[in-house]
């Protein structure tokens, strides 16, 4: 058994420390959806406002948010990017992204799955994080559009297969919600 301490793994449903755009202060947040490894929407636990996930101002940045940068960085990338005479080197610096799918291959992926003309297509629940879901379920997502249902990883987390390629997002039934197919 080890002794060092080992943080838990960031995920859907999890508490984080983030910057809230409400509150304007750095608080802990509930993680509302990730894509990939990064945290993109959070649920600030003081005001209860949803909003796009910022990296605290202050203390430790979480793995894989990268570090929010100051004035001074984003001009010196800035200056990096554009290649000025001073710069060493390659005149543009690029980040490596690895890719499982294509769009295309996302995009044939759904439509293979979702099919857009049945009449469940046109009656599919709008996606709200208050509600439950079954797999194989039809749900309209107002960013994403229409989705569906593909695991149900816990009881706070659930794997949407959109148009764009699958996102995890959170659910949080009410108690006393029950499911009905």
């Amino acid at each position: 058994m080890s002794s060092r301490f080992e943080p838990d793994p960031i995920a859907v449903g999890r508490d984080i420390d983030g910057w809230c755009t409400r509150c304007k202060m750095d608080l802990a947040h509930t993680i509302v959806a990730m894509v990939d490894v990064k945290v993109v929407q959070a649920r600030c636990n003081t005001c209860h406002s949803v909003h796009k996930y910022h990296v605290p101002k202050s203390g430790p940045v979480p793995p894989g948010q990268g570090a929010a940068k100051t004035s001074s960085e984003r001009v010196a990338q800035k200056s990096l990017s554009e290649g000025t005479p001073r710069q060493k080197g390659p005149a543009r610096a690029t980040k490596e992204k690895v890719l499982t799918q294509t769009p295309k291959q996302q995009f044939d992926r759904w439509a293979t799955e979702v099919d857009t003309a049945s009449d469940e297509a046109h009656t599919a629940r709008t996606y709200s994080m208050h509600q439950a879901y079954w797999e194989g379920e039809l749900v309209r997502h107002d960013k994403f559009g229409l989705g569906k249902v593909l695991a149900l990883p816990s009881a706070t987390r659930v794997v949407i297969l959109f148009r764009d390629g699958e996102k995890t997002l959170v659910c949080v039934p009410q108690p006393g919600d029950v499911l009905e197919k």
